[in-house]
């Protein structure tokens, strides 16, 4: 038989591996064998407040969305440059920038005024410039099946903002 510790140390590796199956295994996608474990598993989640329905299995991510700019130079012509596009993600700046351009997408907003001062004195050439959005729809499963993708026409809706002034003053709105 054996002693009194090791029955203490088979019980407490026991809890252990119960709760970090219960935490893990709670939040992955409705199954027959996870309506199972949850009958096992619920009370004790939503005791201890464990319970976190975290995304590990990411069923419905965000829409995506892609961020330019579109300058109007001083001689009329236009030019436009992704900002989304230029770093990836295992770059450190990428969480920073996907940040701000989301607040950029808004319209108005002191992050949108803040870089578009910053893009104007990057270029001193430009007479204003717009922020254009384009937001991703998702496509249905029948158009994914009939071999749509996300990045198709069809699936991206367009806003383009009020033009920003650029000049020897701060950008303004016109």
């Amino acid at each position: 038989m054996p002693g009194p510790r090791r029955v203490l140390h088979l019980a407490g590796l026991a809890l252990a591996a119960w709760q970090a199956g219960a935490i893990l295994l709670g939040p992955a996608p409705g199954s027959y064998l996870k309506s199972q474990i949850d009958s096992w598993t619920l009370p004790y989640r939503q005791f201890l407040n464990l319970d976190n329905r975290w995304a590990f299995f990411a069923p419905d991510p965000a829409a995506g969305r892609i961020v330019s700019v579109r300058y109007r130079w001083r001689d009329g012509s236009e030019r436009s440059a992704e900002l989304t596009r230029a770093l990836h993600w295992p770059h450190p700046a990428y969480l920073r920038y996907s940040s701000l351009l989301t607040e950029v997408a808004r319209p108005r907003s002191p992050a949108a005024r803040s870089t578009a001062q910053h893009l104007c004195r990057l270029y001193p050439d430009a007479m204003e410039l717009r922020f254009v959005v384009e937001r991703q729809i998702a496509p249905g499963a029948d158009d994914v099946a009939a071999g749509a993708s996300p990045l198709d026409e069809r699936y991206l809706q367009v806003s383009e903002s009020e033009p920003w002034a650029c000049g020897p003053t701060e950008p303004a709105p016109r």
